[in-house]
Protein backbone atom coordinates (compact mmCIF):
# COMPACT_ATOMS: atom_id res chain seq x y z
CA UNK A 1 0.00 0.00 0.00
CA UNK A 2 1.20 3.45 -0.86
CA UNK A 3 -0.11 6.83 0.09
CA UNK A 4 -1.27 8.10 -2.83
CA UNK A 5 0.50 11.53 -1.69
CA UNK A 6 4.06 9.71 -0.60
CA UNK A 7 4.98 7.40 -3.08
CA UNK A 8 8.16 9.39 -3.63
CA UNK A 9 8.62 9.67 0.07
CA UNK A 10 8.60 6.20 0.86
CA UNK A 11 11.94 4.78 2.16
CA UNK A 12 11.31 0.46 1.74
CA UNK A 13 9.05 -1.73 0.23
CA UNK A 14 8.91 -5.08 1.28
CA UNK A 15 7.91 -7.85 -0.83
CA UNK A 16 7.49 -11.53 -0.16
CA UNK A 17 8.25 -14.06 -2.29
CA UNK A 18 7.11 -17.47 -1.71
CA UNK A 19 10.36 -18.69 0.60
CA UNK A 20 11.47 -15.58 2.21
CA UNK A 21 11.05 -11.58 2.66
CA UNK A 22 13.05 -9.35 0.61
CA UNK A 23 13.70 -5.76 1.64
CA UNK A 24 14.88 -3.03 -1.17
CA UNK A 25 16.11 0.58 -0.12
CA UNK A 26 13.53 2.54 -2.32
CA UNK A 27 16.51 4.72 -3.51
CA UNK A 28 17.48 1.50 -6.16
CA UNK A 29 13.99 1.38 -7.45
CA UNK A 30 12.47 3.72 -9.57
CA UNK A 31 8.81 3.36 -9.69
CA UNK A 32 6.83 4.45 -12.55
CA UNK A 33 3.34 5.61 -13.50
CA UNK A 34 1.13 4.41 -16.45
CA UNK A 35 -2.13 4.50 -17.26
CA UNK A 36 -3.41 1.39 -14.90
CA UNK A 37 -6.30 -0.71 -14.55
CA UNK A 38 -8.67 -1.21 -11.60
CA UNK A 39 -7.33 -4.42 -10.36
CA UNK A 40 -9.46 -6.76 -8.15
CA UNK A 41 -6.77 -8.09 -5.57
CA UNK A 42 -7.17 -11.20 -3.88
CA UNK A 43 -4.57 -12.49 -0.63
CA UNK A 44 -4.68 -16.07 -0.94
CA UNK A 45 -3.01 -18.26 2.34
CA UNK A 46 -0.52 -19.78 0.02
CA UNK A 47 2.00 -19.20 -2.66
CA UNK A 48 1.90 -19.57 -6.37
CA UNK A 49 4.94 -19.58 -8.50
CA UNK A 50 4.28 -18.06 -10.75
CA UNK A 51 3.62 -14.10 -11.52
CA UNK A 52 2.45 -14.03 -15.38
CA UNK A 53 -0.85 -13.67 -16.07
CA UNK A 54 -4.05 -16.21 -15.14
CA UNK A 55 -7.27 -16.79 -16.03
CA UNK A 56 -8.52 -15.38 -12.32
CA UNK A 57 -12.15 -14.65 -13.67
CA UNK A 58 -12.96 -18.26 -15.05
CA UNK A 59 -11.35 -20.52 -12.24
CA UNK A 60 -11.53 -18.73 -9.02
CA UNK A 61 -14.23 -16.00 -9.26
CA UNK A 62 -16.79 -18.14 -10.47
CA UNK A 63 -16.27 -20.18 -7.67
CA UNK A 64 -17.12 -17.38 -5.14
CA UNK A 65 -20.37 -17.85 -2.86
CA UNK A 66 -21.87 -15.51 -0.09
CA UNK A 67 -22.13 -17.89 3.06
CA UNK A 68 -24.75 -16.46 6.09
CA UNK A 69 -23.03 -17.66 9.55
CA UNK A 70 -23.41 -17.73 13.34
CA UNK A 71 -20.62 -14.90 13.03
CA UNK A 72 -21.80 -12.86 10.13
CA UNK A 73 -21.69 -13.38 6.12
CA UNK A 74 -18.52 -14.07 4.67
CA UNK A 75 -17.29 -15.17 1.10
CA UNK A 76 -16.02 -19.02 0.10
CA UNK A 77 -14.19 -20.03 -2.55
CA UNK A 78 -12.21 -22.75 -3.61
CA UNK A 79 -8.68 -22.87 -4.55
CA UNK A 80 -7.06 -26.12 -6.07
CA UNK A 81 -9.70 -27.94 -4.75
CA UNK A 82 -9.16 -26.54 -1.02
CA UNK A 83 -12.10 -24.36 0.26
CA UNK A 84 -11.65 -21.16 1.31
CA UNK A 85 -13.00 -18.34 3.76
CA UNK A 86 -13.04 -14.71 2.87
CA UNK A 87 -14.24 -11.02 2.92
CA UNK A 88 -13.56 -7.74 1.39
CA UNK A 89 -11.48 -5.69 3.21
CA UNK A 90 -11.38 -1.74 2.21
CA UNK A 91 -8.14 0.04 1.97
CA UNK A 92 -7.89 3.38 4.48
CA UNK A 93 -8.96 6.80 3.05
CA UNK A 94 -5.73 8.68 1.83
CA UNK A 95 -3.92 5.41 0.53
CA UNK A 96 -4.62 2.90 -2.26
CA UNK A 97 -3.04 -0.29 -3.26
CA UNK A 98 -1.12 -0.06 -6.72
CA UNK A 99 0.00 -3.64 -8.68
CA UNK A 100 3.56 -3.49 -9.51
CA UNK A 101 5.32 -5.20 -12.78
CA UNK A 102 9.12 -5.70 -12.70
CA UNK A 103 9.93 -5.96 -16.54
CA UNK A 104 13.46 -6.44 -16.51
CA UNK A 105 14.87 -8.61 -13.48
CA UNK A 106 17.75 -6.98 -11.93
CA UNK A 107 21.42 -9.45 -12.67
CA UNK A 108 22.85 -8.39 -9.39
CA UNK A 109 21.80 -7.05 -5.97
CA UNK A 110 22.95 -4.01 -6.69
CA UNK A 111 21.36 -3.22 -9.92
CA UNK A 112 18.58 -0.76 -9.90
CA UNK A 113 15.50 -2.14 -10.55
CA UNK A 114 12.53 -0.78 -12.08
CA UNK A 115 9.09 -1.60 -11.93
CA UNK A 116 5.67 -0.31 -13.69
CA UNK A 117 2.36 0.97 -11.98
CA UNK A 118 0.00 -1.74 -13.90
CA UNK A 119 -2.95 -1.20 -11.75
CA UNK A 120 -4.43 -0.05 -8.80
CA UNK A 121 -7.52 -0.94 -5.88
CA UNK A 122 -9.13 0.63 -3.25
CA UNK A 123 -10.55 -2.81 -1.71
CA UNK A 124 -9.54 -6.37 -1.89
CA UNK A 125 -10.52 -9.94 -0.88
CA UNK A 126 -8.43 -11.88 2.03
CA UNK A 127 -8.59 -15.40 2.56
CA UNK A 128 -8.27 -18.05 5.61
CA UNK A 129 -7.56 -21.33 4.47
CA UNK A 130 -9.26 -22.59 7.67
CA UNK A 131 -10.81 -20.23 9.43
CA UNK A 132 -13.51 -17.97 9.30
CA UNK A 133 -13.05 -14.38 8.64
CA UNK A 134 -12.81 -11.79 11.99
CA UNK A 135 -11.78 -8.86 12.97
CA UNK A 136 -8.54 -10.99 14.74
CA UNK A 137 -7.40 -11.64 11.27
CA UNK A 138 -3.42 -10.09 11.11
CA UNK A 139 -4.77 -8.53 7.42
CA UNK A 140 -7.14 -6.71 9.35
CA UNK A 141 -5.83 -5.70 11.72
CA UNK A 142 -3.27 -3.97 9.35
CA UNK A 143 -5.72 -2.29 8.18
CA UNK A 144 -6.72 -0.72 11.66
CA UNK A 145 -3.07 -0.11 12.55
CA UNK A 146 -2.77 2.57 9.49
CA UNK A 147 -5.32 4.89 10.82
CA UNK A 148 -4.27 4.16 14.46
CA UNK A 149 -0.37 5.11 13.48
CA UNK A 150 -1.17 7.93 11.97
CA UNK A 151 -3.27 8.98 15.27
CA UNK A 152 -0.02 8.27 17.34
CA UNK A 153 2.23 10.34 15.01
CA UNK A 154 -0.21 12.93 14.54
CA UNK A 155 1.76 16.35 16.18
CA UNK A 156 0.32 17.14 19.82
CA UNK A 157 -0.36 20.96 20.33
CA UNK A 158 1.25 22.55 22.46
CA UNK A 159 -1.53 24.04 25.34
CA UNK A 160 -0.78 27.84 26.84
CA UNK A 161 -1.74 27.28 30.55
Amino acid sequence: LMCKEEVDLAKRIVTRSCRHWQLFDMQSIHVRGGEPYEAHAHRLPCCVDSNGEAPVNQYFCSTIRQQAGAQGSHETATFRGRPLSGQEVKIPSGYRGVVLREEKKPVTDVEDREMNVTGHFAKFHYWNLETVPSENDKTVQAMQWISIAAAIHKPVPLSEE
